[in-house]
């Protein structure tokens, strides 16, 4: 199993848009085009920061699903600042379960 993740800085102001649009648009957009896998939600609570939190999602998928999550959220990622604001950051990286 592998877990592709993404984390997201989020500045304090557009924490409520942040989930909006990962309820409305990113959790989807990624079942529309994967199928139902298994999706976690996260804050990540030992990086507070005055300016900001941080927040994880993470897909556990198998190797061929972990393609087209990644493919579809190259698409959404590029949205985010967009529809979130300049601030909000973004990182991606895939774990193995050892």
């Amino acid at each position: 199993m592998l877990i592709f993740n993404t984390s997201f800085y989020i500045d304090h102001a557009d924490v409520e848009a942040w989930g909006r649009w990962t309820a409305e648009r990113l959790l989807p957009e990624v079942e529309k085009a994967v199928g139902a896998v298994k999706v976690e939600l996260f804050e990540v609570v030992s990086a507070e920061s005055e300016e900001s939190r941080v927040f994880s999602v993470q897909w556990r998928c198998d190797e061929e699903q972990l393609a087209r999550v990644d493919d579809v959220l190259a698409e959404l990622l590029k949205e985010c600042s967009t529809v979130i604001g300049v601030s909000a950051t973004h990182f991606s990286s895939i774990m193995r379960r050892i």
